[in-house]
């Protein structure tokens, strides 16, 4: 698998205006973004470009296979790709944190600038992004 090219970043989430949002902000950053609606859609986007990070919000249909899918997708030597997990807060917990190739956990609503230094933090190659709160 060739190595991903740094300024790809797909985008998945069910919400077009969220989509609309994080597009515009990654496109004016300078990052070539991608969106998604939809597991069956983002599989294919996954599959046929290298992305550094993706975003993904993980509570639609089926995103708990897609997350697997993406944390998988690097065989033997992890995921080729960074996950920025971008959710609504769980009561009790972050589910997300500490699940392998998830670099980032941001909370709805998020402040766009946080959300900016996540993408450009994975996608300068670091092993881990910074804690955004």
């Amino acid at each position: 698998m060739n190595a991903p090219d740094r300024n790809a970043i797909l985008v998945i989430d069910p919400d077009p205006s969220i989509r609309a949002l994080i597009l515009a902000v990654l496109r004016r950053e300078g990052y070539a973004a991608e969106a998604a609606a939809t597991p069956d859609e983002a599989l294919r986007l996954h599959r046929d470009r290298q992305h550094a990070a993706v975003i993904l919000e993980p509570r639609i249909h089926g995103g708990d296979v897609l997350l697997h899918a993406l944390q998988t997708d690097g065989g033997g030597d992890g995921p080729s790709r960074k996950l920025i997990v971008v959710t609504t807060p769980e009561p009790f917990h972050a589910p997300y944190d500490g699940h392998p190739g998830v670099h980032a956990v941001l909370f709805k609503p998020f402040f766009l600038n946080d959300l900016a230094e996540a993408v450009a933090t994975c996608c300068d190659g670091r092993e881990s992004c910074p804690d955004p709160s």
